[in-house]
């Protein structure tokens, strides 16, 4: 996409410079520092009306570095302006290229405009509420299962202390069962010294009778000969622990109860965007839960957006990164590391599950190997047909077809 102006804009958190250029000429015609709030902002309004009136005139790019620029930046495309969040690393590439050793922010703002004049790139769509919900409540939940993974660890060791031996029996902490009896017997005494009726009614109620008596006793019987210590101190330390992770948790069942709420109503979406009398549900796709699913749609924003599979490969960085010089090509490149980080990362996790839970995908995976291909390079094949059959899904209305796929598996693998 060409224009008459592009605009470039160093962003910082109470200030942002902006600096515009005059793609006729190629020469910088002007800059602004403005604040971050209404006056900064019409001042940049102006300094635009000052060249056109008119948004298409003009590109408007930053550095896609985080949140400071999110309240100029919808504002903007609000008003018809096209956006640009460029990659840091090839702003930093191209500025570095300019041969500068100054760096000033007005500097800075510069080379982003002219990186911008040269330079084809693909503009940022606006996306609707209900996606932009989507991916910040996916983005959150992550932030959430990390910190969840860190206190399991300090929990545990704790837990290696007070009674070393209850971990094996309880196998995995973050379970309702794990939870209730670690809360309520923070320490190896309390466990020990527990009345038999109440552990065994606080493990039937946590496990929803998957667990009894027998479990009940095989605890108690645990702490009574465990080598833990008696310590006071820890015990205050777990039980602290314990109700932090348990708010952690709590918080990550109620992210994805919104999660399953919002990708319903996006499937609401499509479902009458393309007319379907079946409405598109998770089993339209042939692996996936709510949070993967999820997880793409946010990212990706409307499939409409990306005219082939191709253009969305390349935009997740889903592909080879091609390496040529003179006679000389690389036969079998690396993977691209471009891309946007969360849907590559939930990609390759439905790659895995798909290999382990999908019979076709099972299938088309011993193919491969037994034909002598890489393991990895196979699971990013695999990773390349389910994005193909998400994009046919969103595009189309049509569900995935298990039979139509294991016919496909019939041809020859190629090299």
């Amino acid at each position: 996409m060409s224009a008459r102006f592009t605009v470039a804009i160093d962003l910082s958190k109470f200030k942002h410079t902006a600096s515009l250029i005059d793609t006729e000429t190629g020469e910088a015609a002007q800059s602004l520092t403005f604040k971050v709030n209404e006056v900064g902002f019409m001042q940049f309004d102006q300094l635009l009306r000052s060249f056109s009136t008119d948004p298409n005139d003009f590109i408007i790019g930053c550095e896609a570095t985080g949140h400071y620029g999110e309240t100029l930046l919808r504002r903007l495309q609000t008003q018809g302006y096209a956006i640009v969040r460029m990659n840091p690393a090839q702003v930093a590439q191209f500025r570095r290229g300019l041969g500068r050793k100054a760096k000033t922010d007005a500097l800075d703002a510069e080379a982003m405009a002219k990186q911008l004049s040269v330079t084809n790139w693909v503009i940022d769509q606006a996306i609707s509420q209900p996606l932009r919900q989507l991916r910040s409540l996916t983005r959150l939940r992550l932030d959430f299962v990390e910190e969840q993974s860190r206190w399991i660890n300090r929990i545990r060791a704790v837990i290696n202390q007070i009674y070393p031996e209850i971990e094996p029996l309880l196998k995995n902490l973050t379970t309702a069962t794990s939870m209730a009896i670690l809360t309520h017997y923070p320490s190896r005494q309390l466990l020990a010294e527990a009345d038999l009726s109440e552990l065994t009614a606080l493990v039937q109620k946590a496990s929803r009778q998957n667990k009894g008596a027998d479990f009940a006793i095989q605890l108690k019987q645990t702490a009574q000969n465990s080598v833990g210590l008696d310590d006071s101190c820890l015990e205050v330390e777990l039980r602290i622990m314990m109700q932090q992770f348990t708010t952690i948790a709590n918080s990550i069942r109620e992210i994805e109860r919104e999660i399953r709420q919002y990708t319903e109503l996006i499937f609401a979406g499509y479902s009458k965007r393309l007319d379907l009398d079946e409405p598109l549900t998770l089993s339209s796709f042939p692996y996936g839960n709510y949070l993967t699913i999820a997880t793409l749609l946010s990212e990706l924003g409307d499939i409409n957006r990306f005219p082939s599979i191709k253009q969305l490969l390349s935009y997740l960085g889903w592909c080879p990164n091609t390496q040529e010089s003179g006679m000389s090509q690389v036969k079998h490149p690396r993977m691209s590391h471009r891309g946007n980080r969360f849907a590559r990362r939930i990609v390759w996790l439905m790659s895995v599950g798909a290999v382990r839970w999908v019979k076709e995908y099972q299938t088309y995976f011993h193919q491969r190997i037994d034909a002598g291909k890489n393991k990895m390079k196979t699971l990013v094949a695999i990773g390349r047909k389910l994005l193909s059959v998400f994009y046919a899904v969103l595009k189309t209305g049509q569900p995935y077809d298990p039979q139509r796929y294991l016919e496909r598996l019939s041809l020859p693998i190629a090299s």
